[in-house]
């Protein structure tokens, strides 16, 4: 039957044999059977499949983040996968993906609207590459007037992470 899944079969799924099969996807980075699953899949079960939850609290974007599985990442989001969700650390998908330095992982999260918490703001800018600085500095540029109405705006206008840092910190 796992033939005729991969050559374009469409197959009834099974909850949660089917779990078994995608955390197998996940974890070996197969982004195009992944994906084949998810479209065979109700609104229902792409939702718990995407975003079942592990005994960490993460999610399957975790691994696919941890790993750097950008093209996966970039599935589970299309298939609804929780950005802003925070695992039993209380990091969200977007902080996993700048401690890591994934930056097209980074770009995915961004675009599905992914919240820069204080978790990311407290990373130090010495452990951030450039690209990802850089794109975290635009999208905070961009959001900030629906975020912010306060003095810190004038911060987050000027682009400086570090500085942002050290105020939130306080």
């Amino acid at each position: 039957k796992l033939d005729d899944f991969i050559h374009g079969k469409s197959l009834p799924l099974k909850i949660p044999k089917d779990v078994l099969v995608f955390r197998d996807y996940i974890k070996s980075g197969n982004h195009k059977l992944a994906r084949r699953l998810l479209e065979h899949a109700n609104k229902v079960e792409k939702l718990a499949l995407v975003n079942e939850i592990d005994y960490k609290h993460s999610t399957p974007i975790y691994t696919a983040i941890l790993h750097g599985y950008d093209k996966l990442v970039k599935v589970l989001i299309t298939a609804g996968a929780k950005v802003n969700w925070l695992n039993d650390r209380n990091t969200s998908p977007l902080s996993l993906a700048v401690q890591h330095n994934q930056t097209k992982c980074v770009q995915h999260l961004l675009k599905a609207n992914a919240i820069i918490n204080k978790h990311v703001l407290k990373i130090k800018k010495n452990k951030i590459n450039k690209v990802i600085q850089s794109l975290l500095q635009e999208y905070i540029q961009l959001q900030a007037p629906f975020i912010y109405t306060s003095p810190l705006q004038k911060v987050v206008h000027s682009g400086d992470l570090y500085k942002l840092c050290k105020l939130l910190a306080t």
